[in-house]
């Protein structure tokens, strides 16, 4: 599986929700919808990562390191957290 076209950088959607760590593990309150969301050690890792700006590849590169997987499931696993984030208007993709 290929990175996502187009764009290759997202934000949090910082006036939208809250979020903390807690316990190793990012809690979200989406303000306007009123929906919880808890992160598992993967998703909290990537959710890190988005928040220091990184792109997919470093992303993908990164998380394939630290969860001692392939670059291919790396990209897959990214690419689907991402698309929740995204469907969930967690976050935002960066335009150019």
């Amino acid at each position: 599986m290929a990175l996502r076209e187009g764009c290759n950088r997202f934000k949090i959607q910082k006036d939208k929700i809250a979020h903390r760590l807690i316990n190793n593990e990012v809690v979200i309150l989406h303000l306007e919808r009123g929906l919880y969301f808890s992160l598992n050690k993967t998703a909290t890792f990537i959710w890190k990562l988005i928040e220091q700006g990184r792109d997919l590849g470093q992303m993908s590169e990164a998380f394939a390191k630290r969860f001692e997987c392939k670059e291919a499931e790396a990209i897959k696993d990214v690419n689907v957290l991402i698309g929740d984030l995204e469907k969930e208007g967690l976050i935002d993709k960066i335009k150019k």
